[in-house]
């Protein structure tokens, strides 16, 4: 999605440009700051990412050791209307 936003908006500039409604300076410098944004998000994106992968990662290990040392316990949660107050 950032890769279509990004080329959307420079098509948008562009086009300004073509029509005379933005002059060549101001569109290289709307093309800079708007793939700036983009290489930003994609970072912010990527690091995301990476730091959901570590936790994934770190859960398996949990998972794995918790099923090899056979203490492990499954507990099914109740459905909808089998919780009662007590």
């Amino acid at each position: 999605m950032i890769v279509q936003r990004l080329s959307a908006d420079l098509n948008s500039i562009a086009q300004a440009n073509w029509t005379n409604q933005i002059t060549r300076a101001e569109a290289e410098y709307l093309i800079q700051e708007r793939y700036r944004v983009a290489m930003m998000q994609h970072e912010v994106l990527s690091a995301l990412h990476a730091s959901l992968q570590h936790d994934l990662d770190q859960a398996a290990k949990r998972i794995g050791s918790v099923s090899q040392s056979g203490t492990g316990v499954v507990a099914q949660a109740p459905l909808p209307g089998q919780v009662r107050a007590q």
